[in-house]
């Protein structure tokens, strides 16, 4: 029997409702109304031995833009296949011929990385996080700005900083041991940070991943100053559960916040 979770959390940035459920993506996407998603950051199984195939990517993509809201963005996080290369575009062609259009593919460049044994290929360094819209939304490009290399260059453009492209520095934090890690396949919350800010959305807009795994999405929207909601989807019971623990930590944080801002 699937589980879920939802959490009605006050924090210093406003009412966030929380929603984790015990299902897999299908299934959950199947259940939600028509245009109800405002958002989507995920990583979805790239893997063969994670549960992938092109017919899960096909009506992912269906589900996806029938629950995506007009002029909404799609983050797509997608990883590197040895033996597949052109796995990763293979599945954004399939979200452009579903209704999405591509609007940019950026480069995360991820900090660390597993030697490659062997000559026939080079170390993988970066993953792609193909950018898709569906309608025409605005990029809030200046909110991930970063500063110009040349000061004088702040003066020639008349502005402090700059758009930092479609080049992502967004290293993992570091770890000493496997057990440490809470997903296999996690991205850092910098990461989905990033997106939500490029997204620019409104209070009481919808986050959805579709692929939740360690909850690092809902993370990322409890800490957003604009007031969010999420929900998410997992089928692994225990990512399930850790996901669960570690938003029930950052809650209790938060709410800690809160109450000391309470007592100024």
């Amino acid at each position: 029997m699937a589980r879920s979770s939802a959490i009605a959390a006050s924090t210093t940035n406003g009412i966030h409702l929380i929603c984790n459920h015990n299902l897999d993506a299908l299934t959950g996407l199947e259940a939600l109304m028509e245009g109800q998603v405002y958002c989507t950051i995920t990583s979805p199984p790239y893997k063969d031995e994670d549960g992938f195939s092109m017919d899960l990517m096909e009506r992912l993509a269906t589900q996806l833009f029938r629950v995506h809201a007009r002029d909404t963005l799609l983050f797509f996080n997608f990883g590197h296949m040895a033996g597949s290369k052109l796995r990763p575009f293979g599945c954004a062609e399939l979200l452009a011929l579903h209704g999405f259009r591509l609007v940019d593919t950026v480069i995360w460049i991820k900090g660390h990385f597993t030697p490659v044994q062997g000559q026939r290929s080079l170390n993988n360094l970066y993953e792609f996080v193909f950018i898709f819209a569906k309608g025409n939304p605005q990029l809030d490009r200046m909110a991930i700005s970063i500063p110009y290399a040349d000061p004088s260059n702040a003066h020639r453009y008349g502005k402090p900083a700059r758009c930092p492209g479609n080049v992502w520095y967004l290293p993992h934090d570091t770890i000493q041991s496997r057990d440490q890690r809470l997903h296999p396949h996690a991205f850092p919350v910098a990461l989905p940070t990033q997106c939500l800010k490029l997204a620019g959305l409104k209070p009481d807009s919808l986050v959805l991943d579709p692929f939740s795994g360690s909850g690092t999405t809902a993370v990322a929207t409890l800490l957003m100053r604009n007031r969010l909601q999420f929900m998410g989807f997992e089928r692994d019971p225990e990512r399930y559960q850790m996901a669960n623990l570690r938003i029930a930590a950052l809650l209790e944080w938060l709410g800690s916040k809160t109450q000391e801002g309470a007592k100024r």
